[in-house]
């Protein structure tokens, strides 16, 4: 039996409601060509329970190709190990609560077969607490600045296998900083057109925003990527200008009174002689 084209990851920790969205959304595509690993890190509000009900039936239980639940150290570790099981072409990595676009896979696959080793990637529809705020597809030659979806991506197994791992020191952005590696490595960015699927900004990386711009920086400046805002000019030539400026104000203000004392000294000494 020949390699599937896509690897599917989805990674998820307590969010058995996610977990379902995110799994129809992949168990329902027209395109079969694709092998579906689940990692679980050992959830307690059903997520469990949940996967195996979608295994007792034959037809989904073909398509995962291997799954588990129990405990990680953190999202990028549970990440890794589901590239460690993947053996598709091309790695997508589908978090609880994402969903896949209708029948994308199908668009996706004839692209995806006239790209190999290049890394695949489209927009999303980006959802706020539910809501549609807007579709987002960032250039990769943007990614000095900023991260593009990693839901949209679509990664050569062999690139995992040549940049390594990701980096498990890195709680939030690991994901920037293996994007920022391949980068950074000159690896190859294909725009696909594609919406590839619906982002809810609800992740952990939405609400720890200073952690984010601390381990963005860090990654930025270990590829050589950061420069040192430039700090305006205004403050430092108002500390340098403020202090002299205030000196002559006040001797402008108070020179109308100085004569008036010289005046009243002269008259005071013509009187003593």
């Amino acid at each position: 039996m020949s390699e599937p084209l896509f690897s599917i990851i989805t990674i998820n920790y307590n969010n058995k409601a996610g977990l379902k969205k995110t799994m129809d959304s992949v168990l329902e595509q027209d395109f079969q060509d694709y092998e579906y690993i689940i990692i679980d890190g050992g959830s307690s509000d059903g997520s469990r329970e949940l996967i195996e009900s979608y295994l007792a039936d034959p037809k989904c239980k073909k398509r995962v190709s291997f799954w588990s639940s129990e405990p990680d150290t953190g999202i990028y570790n549970a990440m890794n190990k589901g590239i460690a099981r993947a053996k598709g072409a091309f790695v997508n990595l589908l978090n609880s609560g994402d969903a896949f676009c209708k029948n994308v896979l199908a668009q996706l696959a004839p692209i995806a077969k006239e790209n190999f080793g290049k890394i695949l990637y489209g927009a999303v529809n980006f959802y706020e607490g539910g809501k549609f705020v807007l579709t987002l597809g960032r250039s990769a030659d943007g990614l000095p600045q900023n991260m593009i979806a990693h839901q949209s991506c679509f990664v050569p197994l062999e690139l995992y296998k040549k940049h390594g791992p990701y980096d498990e020191s890195y709680k939030i952005t690991s994901d920037y900083e293996k994007f920022l590696r391949f980068y950074a490595n000159k690896e190859e960015f294909i725009f696909t057109n594609l919406i590839i699927a619906d982002y809810d900004n609800e992740g952990i990386s939405a609400k720890k925003n200073d952690l984010v711009l601390q381990e963005n920086r860090r990654a930025r400046e270990k590829y050589g990527f950061y420069v040192q805002p430039k700090k305006p000019l205004i403050k430092p030539l108002l500390h340098f200008l403020l202090p002299g400026a205030c000196f002559w104000l006040a001797k402008f203000l108070l020179k109308p009174f100085r004569p008036q004392q010289a005046q009243s000294q002269s008259v005071s000494s013509a009187a003593l002689m």
